[in-house]
């Protein structure tokens, strides 16, 4: 573990009377992370992307991705990082596409960076326009 980064910074914390908090407890760290998982490999920025950077609870949701989209094609909408075509091209999709129209805020340097605005080929993935 490299360290905490609180992202307490949500609105509704204003609402309920609560301070909004955002930084290092301890040791500041890298806080672009390199996970790995369901065997695809993703950059989380812990500062500035969405929410807590990743969103861990649709791990098992992007696993089932894999099963069920071999020879397919998949588009990946709204998407923040391009997770589900990500995890539909590592497991035989024909090809996958994300919209990252959700990532505006960042742009497309930020996206582009994470993988965001991929293209998937016969499991592989390359960088490119939707």
């Amino acid at each position: 573990m490299r360290g905490v980064y609180e992202r307490s910074d949500a609105n509704e914390r204003t609402k309920e009377g609560l301070p909004k908090v955002k930084g290092f407890i301890g040791e500041e760290f890298d806080t672009n992370v390199e996970i790995k998982e369901n065997g695809v490999r993703y950059l989380v920025d812990v500062v500035n992307g969405q929410k807590t950077g990743f969103f861990l609870d649709q791990k098992y949701n992007r696993l089932a991705m894999q099963r069920i989209c071999k020879g397919k094609k998949v588009l990946d909408c709204f998407t923040h990082m391009g997770t589900f075509a990500l995890n539909a091209g590592i497991a035989g999709a024909a090809r996958g596409e994300c919209d990252a129209q959700a990532d505006r805020a960042h742009g497309r340097e930020y996206a582009l960076e994470r993988g965001c605005l991929c293209q998937l080929t016969h499991g592989h993935h390359t960088s490119g326009k939707p």
